[in-house]
Protein backbone atom coordinates (compact mmCIF):
# COMPACT_ATOMS: atom_id res chain seq x y z
CA UNK A 1 0.00 0.00 0.00
CA UNK A 2 2.96 2.29 0.70
CA UNK A 3 4.07 1.90 -3.07
CA UNK A 4 0.99 3.64 -3.86
CA UNK A 5 2.06 7.03 -2.93
CA UNK A 6 2.05 9.62 -4.84
CA UNK A 7 2.20 6.75 -7.83
CA UNK A 8 -0.67 4.91 -9.31
CA UNK A 9 -0.59 1.19 -11.12
CA UNK A 10 -1.13 0.49 -14.57
CA UNK A 11 -3.14 -3.09 -15.46
CA UNK A 12 -3.58 -4.65 -18.96
CA UNK A 13 -7.31 -4.20 -19.98
CA UNK A 14 -8.27 -7.44 -19.39
CA UNK A 15 -6.90 -7.08 -15.67
CA UNK A 16 -10.70 -6.86 -14.30
CA UNK A 17 -11.02 -10.23 -16.14
CA UNK A 18 -8.46 -12.26 -14.64
CA UNK A 19 -9.22 -10.82 -11.18
CA UNK A 20 -12.49 -12.20 -10.91
CA UNK A 21 -11.58 -15.51 -12.16
CA UNK A 22 -8.50 -15.72 -9.72
CA UNK A 23 -11.30 -14.80 -7.15
CA UNK A 24 -13.83 -17.23 -8.28
CA UNK A 25 -10.98 -20.06 -8.31
CA UNK A 26 -10.51 -18.93 -4.55
CA UNK A 27 -13.60 -19.16 -3.55
CA UNK A 28 -14.72 -22.36 -5.54
CA UNK A 29 -11.03 -23.58 -3.81
CA UNK A 30 -12.43 -23.03 -0.97
CA UNK A 31 -9.01 -20.41 0.17
CA UNK A 32 -11.17 -17.25 0.22
CA UNK A 33 -14.49 -16.85 1.51
CA UNK A 34 -17.09 -14.62 -0.48
CA UNK A 35 -17.07 -12.39 2.29
CA UNK A 36 -13.09 -11.92 1.99
CA UNK A 37 -13.45 -11.48 -1.77
CA UNK A 38 -15.74 -8.23 -1.39
CA UNK A 39 -13.31 -7.08 1.27
CA UNK A 40 -10.47 -7.16 -1.36
CA UNK A 41 -12.32 -5.70 -3.78
CA UNK A 42 -13.34 -2.34 -1.54
CA UNK A 43 -9.78 -2.19 -1.11
CA UNK A 44 -8.50 -2.40 -4.18
CA UNK A 45 -11.47 0.34 -5.42
CA UNK A 46 -9.79 2.52 -3.91
CA UNK A 47 -6.22 2.16 -4.97
CA UNK A 48 -4.72 4.41 -8.17
CA UNK A 49 -5.32 1.39 -10.62
CA UNK A 50 -5.38 2.51 -14.64
CA UNK A 51 -6.42 0.63 -17.15
CA UNK A 52 -3.79 0.34 -20.19
CA UNK A 53 -6.07 1.30 -23.14
CA UNK A 54 -2.79 0.42 -25.88
CA UNK A 55 -2.89 -3.46 -24.34
CA UNK A 56 -4.94 -4.86 -27.12
CA UNK A 57 -3.21 -2.90 -30.02
CA UNK A 58 0.20 -4.05 -28.36
CA UNK A 59 -1.07 -7.83 -27.88
CA UNK A 60 -1.68 -8.12 -31.24
CA UNK A 61 1.57 -6.19 -32.21
CA UNK A 62 4.68 -5.94 -30.34
CA UNK A 63 3.78 -8.72 -27.57
CA UNK A 64 3.02 -11.25 -30.15
CA UNK A 65 6.71 -9.96 -32.12
CA UNK A 66 8.34 -10.68 -28.80
CA UNK A 67 6.36 -14.16 -28.42
CA UNK A 68 7.68 -15.27 -31.65
CA UNK A 69 11.19 -14.32 -30.83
Amino acid sequence: MDRFEGEHAEVPSLWHLELANALAVGERNRRITPARTSEFIALIGGLPIVIDEQTPHLALSTVLDLARS
